[in-house]
């Protein structure tokens, strides 16, 4: 979800923004607005107000974690291990 704010807030003014994610619960929470986790709703209701604000739009879909090109960075606990000695 702090992805998906992010690219809301460096987008240009006036552009479409379109986004996959294999995240369902961050997808069902840009599309309707709302989350059951506080947090969550806290980055939705940011990411609205910037929509608002600036004339951006935000399309979001889903994609299977095996077709997601950010899905196996995302789960490497240490992206930058210690070299081998």
């Amino acid at each position: 979800m702090l992805a998906i704010l992010m690219a809301t807030y460096h987008a240009p003014k006036n552009s479409n923004l379109r986004i996959s994610s294999d995240n369902q619960a961050c997808i069902y929470a840009v599309s309707k607005g709302i989350s059951p986790c506080n947090r969550m709703q806290q980055m939705v209701d940011t990411m609205h107000k910037l929509m608002g604000h600036h004339n951006k739009t935000v399309v979001i879909e889903w994609v299977a974690s095996p077709d997601n090109p950010s899905d196996v960075p995302s789960r490497v606990a240490d992206p930058y291990p210690p070299a081998a000695t």
